[in-house]
C-alpha cells in the first residue's frame, strides 16, 4: 500500500442551510462538530448556494461560508465547500428551497437575445426541457454553458479572494455540475410525471437550443446536411430529429439498432461531458493559476450512482438490464463496453473527461454516490446493481488515473451496519479503489446508536490504517 493510498479522508456533510427553518441551529451544528472532532473527522462538506453568496450581479456575500468555517477552524476540521450553482428544492432530502438568482436568468437571456434576436427564443430556452415538454429551473441548461461561464468563473474568483488568507483550512473545493450538484441531466427530477426512481427517467433534449445543437452536431459529424440526413434516413428538422414517442423509440431498441438512435445517444452524453470539461477547466484556471491562493487544493465534482434498471446477478454472472435510467441521465450510451469489467461497463468516456484534467496544479477528484447500497437493493423489479456499479466505476477511475471518492446516496441507510461495511470495503485501505468518503450527513452519522457506532468505528479504522 502506498502512502497516497493510506491517506484516505472521511468527511461529513453539514445541513443544507445551517440556521434555516427545518434545519439545525448553529448551536446544534457546533455540537455535532465537537463530536466529529473527538472522533477524528477530517472535514465538513457544506453548500454555498448561488442565490445566497451572489444575490445580485456583482454583489457577493460569503457570510454563510464564513460562519461554517468559524465553526470548523478552531476544531481543526477542514472545510469542503460546494459552489452550489444548482437549485435546492424538489430532490430527495431537500428540506429548504434555494432558487437560482434571478439575475443569472436575465443576463444569460440577454446574451442569447444579442446572438439570435429578441423574438427568437423565450426564457425557457435557457432551461432543460424534457420529452414531456416540461422545463426545469434547477440549473442553467448545458446548452448555455458558454454564455454563463463568465458568471461561474467570477463566483470562483470572488470565493478564492475572500478566503485567500484561510486556504490552509480547506481540504477540498467542489463545483456543482448540474441538478442536485451532480453531473447529470435532471432526468429523474420532480418536474416530470412518473420519471423518478426506479423508472427510466425522462430525456431532457426538447429545448430549441438542444435541437439546434443536435442539428449542427450531425452536420459536423457527417460533413454536410445532406450526408447527415442520408445516414439518419430523416430530415434534420424539429419534427423528425427527435422521437415523438420516446417509449416506443426505446421499446423498438432504435437507440441500439439504428444509426439515428445511436447518434442521438452519443450526442446526448457528449453535452454534459462538454459542460463538465468547460466548468472544471474554468475551476483549474482560477484555482490553479501560479499566484492562486488555492493552487494545489483538490477540486471535486460529483457523478451520481444511477444503479436502477442496471441488471441482476444470476449465479454470480451479470445479466444486464436496459440501463435506460443511466442513459436518460446522460451517463452512458449503448455499446459493447457494457459487458466487460476491463472496459469500464459504459463509464470509460465519462471518466476520460476527468482523466484529461489531471496533471495540473490541482487534482480533480471524482465523487461517486451509492457506496452504501448492496446489489439487488429494493424490489427485484428495480434491477439494482449498486455495489457492482461502485466497483466498476472505481476500477475504471483507477485505470485512468482519476482520484475517486465516494458518498452514500441516502442518509436513512446509515442505521444499517451492512451499509457501513460496504462503504469501508470500497476504500483503498481495504483493497478498493476509493480514496475517501463524504457521508450524508453529519447529523445522520450521530443521530442514532448504530450509525454513531459505525461512524466512530470507521474513523478509528481509517486512523489506524493510515499509520500501518
Amino acid at each position: 500500500m502506498t502512502d497516497k493510498e493510506k491517506f484516505v479522508t472521511v468527511n461529513a456533510m453539514a445541513p443544507l442551510a445551517v440556521g434555516a427553518e427545518k434545519q439545525q441551529t448553529k448551536d446544534e451544528f457546533k455540537r455535532d462538530c465537537d463530536e466529529g472532532q473527538k472522533l477524528g473527522l477530517d472535514g465538513v462538506a457544506f453548500d454555498n448556494w448561488w442565490v445566497d453568496f451572489n444575490p445580485e450581479e456583482d454583489v457577493f456575500n460569503f457570510d454563510y461560508a464564513d460562519s461554517i468555517m468559524d465553526v470548523c477552524i478552531p476544531r481543526g476540521i477542514g472545510g469542503a465547500p460546494v459552489l452550489g450553482f444548482h437549485r435546492c428544492g424538489g430532490n430527495v432530502g431537500d428540506t429548504v428551497t434555494k432558487d437560482l438568482p434571478a439575475w443569472t436568468w436575465k443576463k444569460v437571456y440577454e446574451k442569447l437575445q444579442a446572438l439570435h434576436g429578441v423574438d427568437k427564443y423565450t426564457l425557457d430556452a435557457l432551461k432543460f426541457v424534457s420529452e414531456q415538454g416540461n422545463p426545469s429551473n434547477e440549473y442553467l441548461s448545458y446548452w448555455v454553458t458558454d454564455l454563463a461561464l463568465e458568471y461561474y468563473g467570477k463566483a470562483m474568483r470572488k470565493f478564492q479572494a475572500h478566503f485567500a488568507d484561510r486556504k490552509q483550512h480547506f481540504c477540498e473545493l467542489n463545483i456543482s455540475l448540474g441538478s442536485a450538484g451532480e453531473r447529470r441531466f435532471p432526468s429523474y427530477n420532480g418536474h416530470d410525471k412518473g420519471a423518478d426512481y426506479p423508472s427510466r427517467g425522462a430525456m431532457q433534449w426538447n429545448s430549441p437550443l438542444a435541437r439546434n445543437d443536435l442539428r449542427l452536431w450531425a452536420i459536423v459529424k457527417y460533413g454536410t446536411k445532406e450526408a447527415a440526413e442520408s445516414a439518419w434516413g430523416r430530415k434534420l428538422d424539429d419534427d423528425k430529429m427527435l422521437p415523438k414517442d420516446v417509449a416506443k423509440f426505446f421499446r423498438r431498441r432504435e437507440h441500439i439498432h439504428t444509426q439515428w438512435g445511436r447518434d442521438l445517444m452519443e450526442w446526448y452524453r457528449r453535452v454534459p461531458n462538454e459542460h463538465t470539461r468547460k466548468l472544471l477547466s474554468e475551476g483549474l484556471t482560477v484555482f490553479g493559476a501560479d499566484d492562486a491562493p488555492f493552487r494545489g487544493i483538490d477540486i471535486g465534482a460529483k457523478v451520481p450512482g444511477v444503479h436502477w434498471r442496471l441488471g441482476r446477478l444470476e449465479d454470480g454472472e451479470v445479466e444486464l438490464g436496459d440501463r435506460l435510467a443511466e442513459m436518460a441521465a446522460g451517463l452512458i450510451i449503448p455499446g459493447t463496453d457494457w459487458f466487460d469489467d476491463e472496459e469500464g461497463r459504459g463509464y470509460r468516456e465519462l471518466i476520460k473527461v476527468f482523466s484529461a484534467l489531471q496533471g495540473k496544479a490541482n487534482r480533480v477528484v471524482m465523487h461517486f454516490t451509492c457506496l452504501e447500497m448492496p446489489d439487488a437493493d429494493g424490489k427485484p423489479s428495480v434491477r439494482s446493481l449498486a455495489q457492482s456499479l461502485v466497483k466498476w466505476v472505481g476500477a475504471e477511475a483507477k485505470r485512468q488515473g482519476v482520484p475517486i471518492k465516494g458518498e452514500n446516496a441516502l442518509g436513512w441507510n446509515l442505521p444499517n451496519r451492512r451499509a457501513w461495511e460496504l462503504m469501508r470495503g470500497a476504500l483503498t485501505l481495504a483493497g478498493g479503489d476509493y480514496q475517501g468518503l463524504t457521508l450524508l450527513r453529519l447529523s445522520d452519522c450521530l443521530g442514532g446508536e448504530v450509525a454513531k457506532e459505525e461512524f466512530a468505528k470507521t474513523l478509528r479504522w481509517v486512523r489506524e490504517m493510515r499509520t500501518k
